[in-house]
């Protein structure tokens, strides 16, 4: 009986030391990451971190949704795409609400 144990346990542990040290070698460094507004287009609101709308022509292509605001899609056509600050893009189709409480990421070293 002990040896049966013995071939059975002494292969997980190896593979749970391996694991285990490449979990731990793993980068834990986070930094903020931003959402820059890439387009924008339709009938599109932001709201401020009190669900305030903001005014008309501040959030445009190219600026950043802060923390803690809102984006905000009507019907379609309506649509933001945003460009992470990893080199993400990502879309907002018609008819959603996201809110933006925060954004880490493993710091981006473009090539």
């Amino acid at each position: 009986m002990k040896m049966f144990l013995k071939k059975i346990y002494i292969p997980y542990l190896v593979i749970f030391a391996m694991t285990g040290s490449l979990l731990l070698g793993q980068e834990k460094d986070v930094e903020s990451g931003a959402l820059i507004l890439a387009d924008v287009q339709g009938n599109v609101q932001f709201l401020d971190e009190q669900g305030n709308p903001v005014e008309d022509g501040k959030m445009v292509a190219g600026g950043i949704l802060p923390k803690d605001y809102s984006a905000v899609t009507g019907p379609a056509p309506s649509k933001i795409i945003f460009l992470l600050s990893n080199g993400t893009l990502m879309t907002l189709t018609e008819n959603t609400k996201m809110k933006v409480r925060t954004f880490e990421q493993v710091p981006f070293y473009p090539a």
